[in-house]
């Protein structure tokens, strides 16, 4: 899973296309962690409970130079039942401020 979560805070993703997004708010030194393609102490607990989905963490705003930006990212999830598992052990970390399932959005009429 460190490998899958670096990966999807470098911005690796997997190109589905039917996927709910988990949006993440990472601490302020885990953020910089992650984003030096490191794994925080306090996430290796979510990270082995969530290796078998194989998740990746992408940064929501790249390269962006606000510190409050930089702490966030998302997570690409096949369905929203594992979604919501994911932002649930997420939630129980002390790296992660906010962990949510980004509610779908309805098509156009």
């Amino acid at each position: 899973m460190l490998r899958h979560f670096v990966e999807l805070f470098s911005g690796a993703s997997d190109g589905c296309t039917n996927v709910v997004n988990v949006m993440v708010q990472l601490t302020t030194e885990a953020a910089h962690a992650v984003r030096g393609h490191e794994l925080p102490a306090e996430l290796r607990e979510a990270e082995q409970n969530l290796r078998p989905l194989e998740l990746a963490l992408e940064p929501l705003h790249p390269g962006a130079g606000d510190s409050s930006l930089a702490t966030w990212f998302r997570i690409l999830v096949d369905d929203e039942a594992s979604a919501e598992r994911v932002a649930g052990e997420l939630r129980a970390s002390p790296a992660v401020a906010s962990a949510y399932v980004e509610p779908l959005s309805a098509p156009p009429a």
